[in-house]
């Protein structure tokens, strides 16, 4: 008892900490968005209906009523399929296989039975074409195998056990399944595992194998669990052997190995002894098995328990929900839990390196994608997936696609990544490929489900195909708007008429306009032509006025230097190098008014956009005026936020606020109290720069020509160019520039760049 509570201990700290590892790896899985009810109208694969057979519930189900007999090749002769029926319930007739050509459509052979078949496989020949089938039949309450080749047309029975009604019907209806065909012992003979289930019948349950080259039973044991897929080779030579997992049905049923309370994981050697035997689930629900990618003798394995002895079934821990990887003589080498209940496993290249991950899908329909380390890489929502059946090679898609069953009516094809390709309206569970093209893609397959099978083509929508879709889908519409339009074109036509006299008086008053228009742009060509003469002669005259002002004393001090050197009087040298002086700042005067008039002139030529830091350039106009300030004694203010900038050539910025300074130091030259603040600040839209002086002001009169080229009343030192070089550099970067002043209390700029300047 105490070992007991012990091993469960073990089992649950490890699972926890498997948890905890499995919780870091799902933090970094890609996350799948499946759209599973997207229409299926505008999907990029149409699924085509060739031929559809229902038997419906008149006859006893075949699982698989329809499987590929020999595949169609680009240049092959053979492209066939095996139909089975049975006979409807209570008839007097025989149970049918009808070997079908595909290619012709035609009947090539049909066999008949008094036997009830309940499921069936073709035998392969060694190049891997049909050559016969095997199947699981019942008769008088008796199981049997039937087998028949089809080039001699061999029929032959074998029979296998019998059984007792228990459910009241008069019949004992047996499932006689066969689950796998594989040379497991490789004895170069491939053996057939066949396993009777009677269901509701209850007894007996038992696994048969088969070789059905001699028609002979190898071995068999009583299995009173359901098995669940195929059994897989363990693929050893030296010990051959299989691995099994089944469910519990909950029937009652026990035999002298199993209760068919429990699901089991088996495995059993060629002549059909229990080698390896664990409980790993407590239900109907069960494990799940695969071969893993790449290996002979490793396996991944969904199983709801730790694995649990048999003889322990009293004591049974609660679900685990475990993915593990087991190898073939049932050894647990690694183990993650996935928090849910699976149903299907299977292989698929998700990453693109030609390694195949392993695909799980949850009872809720939830896609989770491992590497072979069962390390999650991906994780979808949940879907409303039922069964996968298998997986299809498409042109244009590089890797194999999913066939998927829903409960919701259809049957869907998904892209490896699981995007939607293709649907048709009804659900079958099992796929087989009939028909590739010259690159091994399918075009031609079988799907089948419960004595129901549908042969189809499958092919890439073209444009045409969803326009068709489009207009046949809303075609009610289509014809509203289109006779809509008619009755449009009816009304336009009438009104076209009607208006059509008012088109030649439109064309008067038309041509009316043009002249208008023309003798307008005549005039105001005219005006720009006399505006530019005035401007032209407002600046001619001012720069005359300047130079001349500018170059008069010179006249003045030469003649002056004349008549004293006439005179003789060059001894007075302090008044002849005063006379020069004056000379040179009067030609200096003009030179600078010269290249005023330049500099004024090649602004727009010298536009560039640059981050120009304001508070560095208001340093370097202090700097450059500093003298003139510290004699004036003037207190200078910047208050501007660090990193302010603005998008102009700098030789522009610093001749902006230059000329700011020299006109705000002009005007403070006569006051008592004197100061200049600088400021800045960001409102909604823009960079808003206030440049204030408390100097004398500007006389109301003034205000409205400040602005203007060469207007100044600094008449012996002003140019009238400062202040108009300062609104043409404002302008020339979308800003705006405006004053405000006061006689005798001072004048404030208020300049304003939006911020994308």
């Amino acid at each position: 008892m105490k070992i007991g509570i012990h091993l469960v201990a073990v089992i649950w700290a490890t699972i926890l900490v498997l948890c905890l590892t499995t919780g870091l790896h799902a933090e970094t899985a890609k996350k799948l968005n499946i759209d599973f009810e997207r229409n299926a109208d505008f999907l990029p694969y149409v699924i085509e209906k060739l031929r559809y057979t229902n038997q419906g519930v008149q006859s006893r189900p075949i699982w698989q009523p329809a499987q590929v007999y020999r595949r169609g090749y680009p240049g092959s002769e053979n492209e066939m399929f095996i139909e089975a029926f049975n006979k409807e319930l209570n008839a007097d007739a025989p149970s049918s296989f009808i070997y079908y050509d595909a290619r012709e459509e035609k009947i090539i052979s049909q066999i008949n039975i008094y036997y009830t078949i309940t499921e069936y496989r073709v035998l392969l020949d060694k190049e891997g074409e049909g050559e016969g089938i095997i199947a699981g039949c019942y008769h008088n309450d008796s199981a049997f195998v039937f087998r028949h080749y089809l080039a001699t047309d061999q029929r032959d029975f074998i029979y296998l056990t019998s059984g007792i009604d228990q459910t009241g019907d008069g019949e004992w209806v047996p499932g006689i399944s066969p689950w796998a065909m594989t040379d497991y012992d490789y004895d170069d003979k491939t053996e057939v595992f066949f396993y009777v289930n009677p269901s509701f019948d209850k007894e007996p349950r038992a696994l048969y194998c088969i070789e059905p080259e001699s028609l002979h039973v190898e071995w068999s044991m009583p299995l009173a669990c359901h098995i669940i897929g195929r059994p897989l080779s363990c693929r050893d030579s030296l010990n051959p052997s299989v691995i099994l997992i089944t469910y519990g049905p909950q029937n009652g049923v026990k035999d002298k190995n199993f209760d068919d309370r429990f699901g089991y994981i088996v495995k059993v050697n060629n002549r059909g002894k229990i080698l390896f035997k664990k409980i790993v689930s407590k239900d109907f629900r069960g494990p799940a098995i695969i071969r893993k990618a790449g290996s002979d003798s490793l396996f991944y394995l969904y199983h709801p328990l730790p694995f649990v002895d048999p003889d322990s079934t009293d004591s049974l821990p609660k679900d685990a929900q475990l993915l593990s990887i087991i190898d073939r003589d049932c050894n647990i080498l690694q183990s993650v839990p996935v928090g849910e209940e699976l149903d299907q496993l299977w292989l698929c290249d998700y990453t693109g390196d030609n390694s195949l991950e392993l695909y799980t899908k949850s009872t809720t329909g939830v896609i989770r994608i491992y590497d072979d380390k069962l390390h999650l890489l991906a994780e979808s929502n949940r879907t409303n997936f039922g069964r996968f059946a298998n997986t299809i090679k498409l042109a244009g898609q590089n890797n194999p696609a999913f066939v998927l069953s829903t409960p919701a009516k259809s049957t869907d094809i998904y892209s490896y990544d699981m995007q939607k390709l293709a649907s048709y309206g009804e659900t079958f569970t099992r796929y087989e490929p009939l028909t590739f093209d010259a690159f091994g893609n399918v075009s031609k397959f079988i799907l089948s489900h419960q004595n129901k099978f549908l042969v189809a083509n499958i092919k890439k929508q073209r444009l045409s195909d969803y326009i068709q879709i489009v207009f046949w889908k809303y075609r009610e519409y289509i014809l509203m708007v289109l006779s809509a339009l008619v009755v449009g074109l009816i009304v336009v036509n009438h009104y076209r008429r009607k208006t059509k006299s008012n088109l030649n008086l439109i064309a008067r008053q038309k041509k009316e306009l043009e002249r208008v228009h023309q003798e307008l742009k005549n005039a105001q060509a005219k005006i720009i032509a006399q505006e530019k003469y005035r401007q032209a002669k407002d600046i001619a005259g001012g720069v005359a006025h300047e130079i001349h002002n500018a170059l008069c004393p010179a006249l003045n001090s030469l003649d002056k230097l004349r008549q004293r050197l006439d005179s003789l009087q060059t001894s007075d040298t302090k008044r002849n190098t005063a006379l020069l002086d004056l000379t040179q700042k009067a030609i200096t005067r003009a030179v600078n008014m010269t290249e005023l008039v330049k500099a004024y002139s090649r602004l727009e030529s010298e536009k560039r956009s640059e981050p120009v830091p304001l508070k560095e350039i208001l340093d370097e106009v202090v700097e450059a005026n500093k003298f003139r300030i510290q004699s004036l004694g003037v207190s200078v203010q910047i208050d501007v936020p660090d990193g302010c900038t603005i998008s102009c050539a700098k030789p522009h910025a610093f001749s902006l606020f230059n000329n700011l300074m020299l006109n705000a130091l002009d005007a403070l030259a006569e006051m008592n109290r004197r100061g200049i603040i600088i400021s800045a600040r960001y409102t909604n839209k823009a960079l808003e720069i206030e440049f204030s002086d408390t100097g004398v002001g500007i006389p109301p009169e003034n205000l409205e020509r400040i602005f203007d080229a060469f207007f100044s009343t600094k008449l012996s030192t002003g140019t009238g160019l400062g202040l108009s070089m300062v609104k043409k550099i404002v302008e020339l970067y979308d800003g705006t520039i405006r004053v405000e002043s006061e006689l005798d209390k001072g004048t404030k700029f208020i300049i304003l760049f939006s911020k994308n300047s």
